[in-house]
């Protein structure tokens, strides 16, 4: 894979599996409505959309957490994204479940929708693969630097 195509193919995983979903959250529910009082007003399904949000960019750190060596960052990552966020859902679902169940249901679907084809362009996997991330500890430096390696080695054929 390029990386072109790689960028391309996470920007699209990104959009299609992330900020859709979002979007939808928005415009279905007109999350954030601006009162006199409050710049923003965020009510429950405002909370719900900052969750999917945060969840979505929580899976993809789970992803990237594969490839790094095990350390007291892998533990907290790991607490983090199998702890903390699953419990915290798991409230906010029981509190908000007995009068949003409609809306919810309507949701869902369309984030499975979407994410089928999210799942079918997620560049991440291949990628961990083809440079052995699991060898290597990994972080955002890592991640920059193994691009700029690609891009010039693809500048120098």
């Amino acid at each position: 894979m390029t990386v072109k195509e790689f960028i391309f193919r996470l920007c699209l995983y990104v959009f299609i599996g992330g900020i859709l979903p979002f979007i939808f959250l928005v415009w279905r529910f007109d999350l954030f409505n601006p009162n006199a009082n409050k710049p923003v007003v965020i009510g429950g399904w405002g909370i719900v959309a900052i969750l999917f949000i945060t969840i979505f960019f929580l899976k993809t750190l789970k992803a990237i957490r594969k490839g790094m060596m095990f350390s007291v960052w892998t533990r907290v990552i790991d607490a983090i994204t199998k702890v903390f966020i699953p419990l915290l859902i798991a409230i906010i679902v029981v509190n908000f479940v007995g009068s949003i169940q409609k809306e919810l249901f309507q949701f869902l679907v369309v984030v499975f929708l979407l994410e089928i084809p999210a799942t079918a362009i997620n560049p991440i996997p291949r990628w961990t693969y083809e440079n052995k991330i699991e060898e290597m500890s990994l972080g955002l430096g890592k991640i920059a630097k193994n691009i700029k390696e690609h891009l010039s080695k693809s500048k120098g054929e």
